[in-house]
């Protein structure tokens, strides 16, 4: 018959398998919790026999495991106060620092910033004068008001602003309505400089 020859062959494999295969199997279904339980208890020495508690009994035990969990909740508590309060320290202290670091370079901007002003005050003040001096009111006029831009209540930038209005008028009929409104506010808000009764038309 075709196809017989190989055919058994296939049979005889399939039963050197199965030859091959465990005989017994590696989980048993004996191994029960309850066999497993009274395996242990010969190991222990015999069996332990579970005694019924009383109602008396039972709320001692509650009390008992209620008190251990009390004391567990204390435990965790300081626990968590021991580890929390050490890194609020430190995170209060982290954040003062830096708002002390932000006012620190706040106020060395500021005193940077006033340095500059002073500065560029000091250069136009002194740069009018020179335009004063050479009878150029017009850009010692300019030269003042931007001192007077930087620091408006300083006196020494009112006077000198005023007073080249003044000589403008006098020499150039320049200004002169400003002149006369300077000069009046300038007697206003500082009555006891003498040097201001020198400016008249």
């Amino acid at each position: 018959m075709f196809g017989g020859g190989s055919g058994a062959g296939m049979a005889q494999m399939h039963r050197n398998n199965i030859k091959l295969l465990r005989k017994t199997n590696r989980f048993s279904s004996k191994r029960t919790f309850s066999n497993t339980k009274i395996e242990y208890s010969r190991a222990a020495g015999g069996f332990i026999a579970l005694k019924k508690l009383s109602p008396e009994e039972l709320r001692s035990v509650r009390k008992l495991v209620l008190e251990n969990r009390n004391k567990d909740k204390r435990k965790n508590l300081l626990l968590s106060l021991a580890i929390l309060v050490p890194l609020l320290t430190l995170f209060a202290y982290l954040i003062s620092a830096f708002l002390a670091n932000e006012n620190t370079i706040k106020s060395n901007n500021l005193k940077l910033k006033a340095d500059v002003m002073s500065q560029q005050y000091d250069f136009y003040k002194s740069d009018g004068d020179v335009w004063f001096n050479k009878n150029k009111f017009n850009n010692a006029i300019f030269q003042y008001r931007k001192a007077q831009e930087l620091f408006p209540e300083k006196y020494e930038a009112n006077y000198q602003l005023t007073k080249a209005l003044v000589r403008s008028c006098q020499i150039d009929f320049l200004h002169c309505e400003e002149a006369k409104e300077k000069l009046e506010i300038l007697k206003g808000n500082y009555p006891d400089k003498k040097d201001i009764l020198v400016l008249h038309f």
